[in-house]
């Protein structure tokens, strides 16, 4: 079957920060070169020392220009991508957004659309309030790509015509090794590496594997972890990520007397090891972690507790109400993780019948790799209007 040989996934984040969508675009290069096609990343340059030019995993990744940080580098950092694509166009046979927001509008605004490579965007239904600029860029795009159904009502509410939207799971997973012995060289590894990520055989090692800011709820985890932790002197909690709150977060603790409990060891390119470590993940903020985080957990069988929103009930399916609590409710959540800790059995079958319910699901369920084999017949193939062909 024809297909597109040459993408360029255009992105707000990538390595080294493994955060929930740079860990689901990361899988989703790895699905794309699977099916023999060749994936480039474009990116911000977060640092003015890093270089314009990495490799991670065998892919190209381009640190194009500053981020966009305030308004007033918007249009330097929107001419900064279309003057990448502008010069760069001749290598790809298409483009994909992450999202309908400045990239995706420099591609579409900024570069002739005779002369661009096909451009596909893709949709969060997280997205409740659509600005002026995603609105035009959704309008504008070759394709659209819906996380779901409530994506897909939202776009067709939003003016867009059925054969312009593909519908399709966002999610990306990696199904991990969670035998006994992967799991103990990983607990040793992330030890000898970091000594606050050191853990007792018998430890509990709870992970929130977000991020380390307000967005996640990390305060509402830390007042959480309070009641767990009166007597559950053997509970360990990793809070991964970095930023500008890591000082505050780290009083908060020192104040409630559990910071010797709980390690912040940052930022991991893989956080494949610290999930085999963990005994339980905990997912504090609504709505933060579903692209693959939370799909991983699922496909890997790790017992995990979410806030409820629609998405942890759509995943987690007909056994959502065992391993959701109320958002914005610590004593929720405490109680939880201190049922859990005496009696962890539950949880532990739970993610196992979860796990199977998940592969047998998702073996069926077309994922992002999926729309290339159905371009031929969208409108992708019909559209007379690039100035290349799209396929072999």
């Amino acid at each position: 079957m024809n297909k597109p040989r040459r993408v360029l996934l255009l992105t707000r984040h990538f390595w080294p920060a493994a955060t929930d969508e740079a860990l689901r675009l990361h899988q989703f290069a790895h699905q794309l070169r699977s099916k023999g096609i060749e994936a480039t990343i474009a990116t911000p340059r977060w640092h003015s020392r890093w270089p314009s030019l990495i490799w991670v995993d065998e892919f190209p990744v381009f640190r194009i220009d500053h981020p966009p940080i305030s308004s007033l580098r918007s249009g330097k950092y929107q001419r900064s991508v279309a003057r990448f694509v502008e010069t760069t166009k001749h290598q790809f046979d298409l483009v994909y957004c992450d999202s309908p927001d400045l990239e995706a509008a420099a591609v579409l605004d900024r570069v002739s659309r005779l002369e661009r490579p096909a451009t596909v965007v893709r949709y969060d239904s997280r997205i409740l309030q659509p600005s002026l600029l995603n609105l035009d860029v959704l309008r504008k795009a070759d394709l659209v790509m819906a996380d779901g159904a409530i994506a897909h009502k939202q776009l067709l509410g939003f003016g867009l015509s059925g054969p312009q939207i593909y519908r399709c799971e966002a999610q990306q997973w990696q199904e991990l090794d969670r035998s006994a012995e992967a799991r103990r060289i990983a607990r040793r590894m992330l030890g000898e590496i970091n000594h606050d990520l050191f853990v007792r055989s018998a430890d509990r090692v709870v992970v929130c594997p977000g991020a380390l800011s307000e967005g996640w709820c990390i305060d509402l985890l830390i007042r959480a972890l309070c009641r767990a932790v009166d007597d559950c002197r053997s509970l360990r909690l990793w809070i991964l990520g970095d930023g500008p709150k890591r000082g505050r977060f780290y009083e908060a603790l020192r104040r409630e007397g559990i910071h010797n409990l709980v390690a912040m060891p940052g930022i991991f390119s893989s956080i494949d090891e610290v999930l085999k470590a963990a005994d339980l993940c905990v997912f504090p903020a609504p709505a933060e972690g579903y692209g693959w985080l939370v799909p991983t957990c699922l496909a890997s069988g790790i017992p995990l507790v979410c806030a409820d929103c629609v998405q942890a009930r759509y995943l987690l399916g007909s056994n959502s109400d065992q391993c959701v609590v109320s958002p914005d409710d610590p004593h929720s959540l405490g109680k939880w993780i201190e049922n859990w800790y005496y009696k962890p059995e539950p949880a532990v079958a739970l993610a196992k019948e979860q796990q199977r319910v998940w592969l047998r699901r998702s073996d069926a369920s077309p994922n992002l790799t999926a729309v290339w084999e159905n371009l031929n017949s969208g409108p992708l193939q019909r559209s007379s209007g690039h100035g290349k062909l799209l396929f072999d």
